[in-house]
């Protein structure tokens, strides 16, 4: 284990000046400036309904990230980090070190899982803080203090174990492939059905268990379409899934001489 935690503290050593490390920036901060600007192009009178938190939080932020922003965001993570070692066919070198293979693929993986984490921080309390200025700025949304910060936490940390699938299965993609466009295609193309299947009434037990749908699953007001047992379904595939793919991706690099 002393291997895979040196080859983790390379990769995250390697992130630097990169562009993966500015895209888990720069994408949730995107879509909260999206997120504000379609709020304060509203009418200013106009209340948000019910649980004004709430609302705000899970059905236009975390609604939004989890649809339109997150499997984009760990599709192009994942590429890229891969492609850190394709590009300069840097995976023979790799395999030439005294660190046995699966660790160097358990550290990519746990990079990719790094840089997760840091934009589902962002978003997070970006979300908190936006709200705390949008109630400055329009007293009428109901977005008054104190910020449900636990229950933020709540919906960033049920996000990232149900995103630990999708993250495991894109890895292995962007690994076992040189080429960037299989994992985009892949990414791009699980995007898609995703979105049929989340505004489909019909869909919901298939959105279940599509690691694409997973992490909206997780985090999804309950109501008849999505009872609670739908949260608990999203974590525990995400997790264990993520474990078991990982293991396979870590199985199928470790036998190959070449990446090709």
């Amino acid at each position: 284990m002393t291997g895979l935690l040196l080859a983790t503290r390379v990769e995250l050593f390697k992130l630097r000046r990169t562009l993966a490390l500015a895209v888990a920036l720069v994408v949730p901060l995107a879509l909260l400036a999206m997120l504000a600007a379609n709020i304060l192009s509203r009418d200013p009178n106009q209340v948000i309904p019910n649980s004004p938190w709430e609302t705000f939080v899970v059905n236009f932020g975390f609604f939004l990230w989890c649809i339109l922003a997150l499997p984009l965001l760990v599709t192009l993570e994942v590429a890229l980090l891969a492609g850190m070692e394709h590009g300069q066919r840097h995976w023979k070198d790799l395999f030439a070190l005294p660190v046995p293979r699966w660790q160097l693929y358990g550290a990519k993986l746990l990079a990719a899982a790094a840089l997760l984490a840091l934009s589902l921080l962002v978003l997070g309390l970006g979300l908190g803080v936006l709200g705390s200025v949008l109630n400055v700025l329009r007293p009428s949304l109901g977005l008054a203090p104190p910020v449900p910060w636990l229950d933020i936490l709540r919906g960033v940390s049920a996000m990232f174990g149900a995103t630990l699938l999708l993250l495991a299965l894109l890895t292995w993609v962007a690994v076992r492939w040189p080429s960037f466009a299989v994992p985009s295609g892949v990414g791009i193309t699980g995007t898609v059905v995703a979105l049929i299947l989340d505004i489909s009434a019909r869909a919901d037990s298939w959105a279940r268990i599509f690691p694409w749908s997973m992490p909206l699953s997780a985090v999804a007001p309950v109501s008849d379409n999505r009872p609670f047992e739908s949260h608990l379904i999203a974590l525990g595939l995400g997790v264990g899934g993520g474990l078991a793919v990982a293991v396979l991706g870590a199985w199928d690099v470790s036998r190959r001489d070449v990446l090709a």
